[in-house]
């Protein structure tokens, strides 16, 4: 499935990376839809 490859590539990134670059983009999305 494209879950797997996704999930291994954003499991990298998130250990690459020591900001959590997904946070933003979740909270502009749940923003936007709350508000």
């Amino acid at each position: 499935g494209v879950a797997t490859p996704l999930g291994r590539t954003a499991a990298r990134v998130l250990q690459l990376s020591p900001v959590p670059v997904y946070m933003v983009p979740l909270a502009q999305h749940l923003g936007r839809r709350k508000g």
